[in-house]
């Protein structure tokens, strides 16, 4: 026994003692998978910690701002998953809405606006076509920007409130329910008549959030019909992202 534990220190610079504590050391570590160049899938059976090997502990670890970064700034491999093609409707549709309803209405103002501007200066002592043509396209200008600009950001608050604020629920609490969208409507009613004072505030909010609370029973049940739940969407891409970092 002296003579072979003498034959190891000569060979490794440690004795037989030393060697079986390295080798129990070594087979803990890859039992646990704590270096992940030694936890190969064929090594063991438990999941890395940095990149979990199912979607059940991937769920299990997700948080709040995990959930808002997967539905609204998911990764460029992932954007085909129905997750990241509804987190991306959400943060455009309000933008473009609001885009169109300020183009429609300014365009509408700016020509109502100039025939506004002709008919209640026609007998001015100024009125010179040149001085006319400026002044009238100055007002014109100021009053459609001023309307659209207006209405633009108004609908993109009830555009936001309606559909975007639920998501944004949802993926707080990690599951879809019937109340996201009455609250959602609400909100955006009730910011929407901020400068009409505090009861038409909180009237609107009501009002808002019956039809809200409708549309949401409603929603859900198709959802859950066709498997659209926050639920589904977010178990299908936590799949995809496990699939893909596993094939990397």
């Amino acid at each position: 026994m002296n003579d072979d534990s003498d034959a190891d220190f000569a060979i490794f610079g440690k004795t037989a003692t030393q060697i079986d504590d390295d080798l129990a050391h070594r087979n803990t570590i890859i039992k646990h998978g704590l270096i992940s160049d030694l936890s190969d899938l064929q090594l063991s059976s438990n999941a890395d910690i940095a990149t979990p090997q199912s979607v059940d502990d991937y769920l299990a670890a997700s948080t709040p701002w995990i959930r808002l970064q997967s539905l609204f700034f998911s990764p460029l491999l992932l954007q085909d998953t129905e997750l990241s093609k509804t987190g991306q409707r959400a943060r455009r549709m309000p933008l473009i809405i609001g885009g169109i309803v300020a183009f429609t209405v300014s365009t509408v103002r700016l020509v109502s606006a100039y025939d506004e501007f002709v008919r209640s200066n026609v007998l001015t002592a100024w009125r010179t076509p040149e001085t006319a043509k400026r002044r009238a396209a100055d007002y014109s200008m100021l009053k459609a920007l001023t309307l659209g600009m207006s209405t633009g950001i108004k609908a993109i608050v009830l555009t936001a409130g309606c559909y975007t604020f639920p998501l944004v629920l949802t993926a707080i609490q990690g599951k879809s329910s019937f109340w996201e969208n009455a609250v959602g409507w609400g909100s955006a009613c009730c910011l929407y008549c901020i400068n009409r004072g505090r009861r038409q505030m909180l009237v609107a909010g009501l009002i808002a959030g019956v039809p809200g609370l409708i549309y949401g029973s409603v929603n859900l049940a198709v959802a859950r019909k066709l498997g659209l739940t926050f639920e589904d969407m977010y178990r299908a891409y936590s799949s995809t992202l496990i699939q893909r970092n596993l094939q990397q």
